[in-house]
């Protein structure tokens, strides 16, 4: 519905934030506003952060905090009428106790023909509160997670350990605990996504401790194979997808902040990133179509961060590697061209047209390598104005692009 609507995405999950805002003055002891409300928020930074918004980051940050305390509260109010519930000896029919307002059932009129009461203020009200399942503790452990994953990718390192604290309690205990309590057929169901949720728990982690300089490339790379150990990186789209993202992840990060002895195991992991993503699009299942435009895309980013690593000669990669440059860029082109077209066919401009900044930056810079820029290109990064000068900095920010990526010739 949000596709089809003539207002942009961000600013329809900021009306949404505002509306539930309001619901929340007006009942902010309610588990089910307090849940969804977080749920917008948590909304609002997934998108800033998958559309690459980093202007917004910094606000991102401070609604996942909120959206933490929102869920604290919510998990807090689910325990409590879990215990009145347990309380409770009245066993209401559809599993139901009384606490929100309705108005209460009047008395049917008599055979004589007497009739019910009409005087409102006389009217009796009970409230119907729907009963707390492990299904929705459940849920608002998982929201937690999820809140808790994503603040750690975009906060200060150094805020880490409390949140990390709290991340082991979800994904070692309560999870755990509430996954068990539920029924088998739904637990069959949650299970594998409950599993990829708790890898990327600790992939987050993993890239964080890697910053903050406490692992070494070659141990994170290590606890990053093991985290997703447990799930299917075979056949399973959304797993290979999200392992994937996860090693190109801690590859930019490891040459942001573990330069001196990462060149080589950058260069391994980037190639099991691209394998992997070259598997996910030769599947053929609906998870695999909705995603295969961003992946052609991913696979162009793997490619151009392998060419960088392939002409730095300080990187001191071995000669066949160095060779294989021309190449990569080649590549890096041809997938961001095939995401471009993907991106047109879904009818999504916008990111057609970001992707199409990034091949002809990579056509440009496979120019510069052969020493020869044709100024077709560099006319048509031109035309592309601040959008493309914005896709440039995006470039820049994800460690794809070194800093001198347009000297001598733009």
């Amino acid at each position: 519905m949000v596709a089809k609507l003539a207002v942009p995405s961000l600013d329809f999950l900021q009306q949404a934030l505002n509306s539930h805002r309001y619901a929340l003055q007006l009942n902010g002891e309610s588990a089910d506003v307090l849940f969804n409300t977080a749920q917008v928020m948590i909304s609002i930074a997934e998108y800033v952060t998958e559309a690459g918004i980093f202007s917004a980051q910094a606000d991102s940050v401070s609604l996942l905090r909120e959206a933490l305390e929102l869920l604290s509260a919510c998990f807090t109010r689910q325990e409590q009428l879990v215990e009145e519930q347990n309380a409770n000896s009245m066993e209401a029919e559809g599993g139901v106790a009384i606490d929100q307002e309705v108005p209460a059932a009047q008395p049917e009129a008599s055979a004589a023909g007497d009739t019910a009461p009409e005087d409102e203020e006389e009217s009796e009200y009970v409230s119907v509160q729907a009963y707390i399942t492990p299904s929705d503790l459940l849920d608002t452990a998982r929201s937690s997670l999820t809140a808790l994953t994503l603040l750690i990718t975009l906060d200060d390192p150094s805020n880490v350990s409390p949140l990390a604290k709290m991340g082991i309690t979800l994904v070692e205990d309560k999870i755990p605990q509430y996954l068990s309590q539920v029924e088998a057929e739904e637990r069959a169901q949650e299970e594998p996504d409950v599993l990829l949720e708790r890898a990327q728990f600790h992939a987050a982690l993993t890239v964080a401790d890697l910053k903050l300089g406490t692992a070494s490339a070659n141990d994170s790379l290590g606890r990053l194979q093991q985290a997703f150990e447990p799930l299917d990186t075979t056949a399973n789209v959304a797993v290979m997808c999200t392992y994937a993202d996860s090693l190109v992840e801690l590859t930019t990060t490891a040459q942001n902040f573990s330069p001196s002895s990462a060149a080589t195991t950058c260069w391994s992991t980037l190639s099991k990133a691209q394998d992997l993503y070259a598997a996910a699009v030769k599947i053929n299942d609906t998870e695999a179509k909705e995603r295969k435009a961003r992946v052609y895309e991913s696979r162009g980013d793997v490619e151009l961060l392998r060419f960088n690593l392939a002409t730095t000669p300080a990187a001191g990669l071995s000669a066949a590697i160095q060779k294989s440059a021309p190449t990569l860029i080649k590549n890096a082109q041809t997938y961001y061209r095939g995401a471009m077209n993907l991106f047109r066919a879904e009818g999504d401009a916008e990111a057609a047209g970001k992707v199409e900044v990034r091949g002809l930056i990579a056509t440009m810079l496979e120019g510069k390598l052969n020493g020869n820029v044709g100024q077709q290109i560099v006319a048509a990064l031109g035309q592309k104005g601040e959008a493309g000068r914005a896709v440039a900095m995006d470039m820049l920010r994800e460690s794809l692009l070194p800093e001198d990526w347009d000297q001598d010739v733009m």
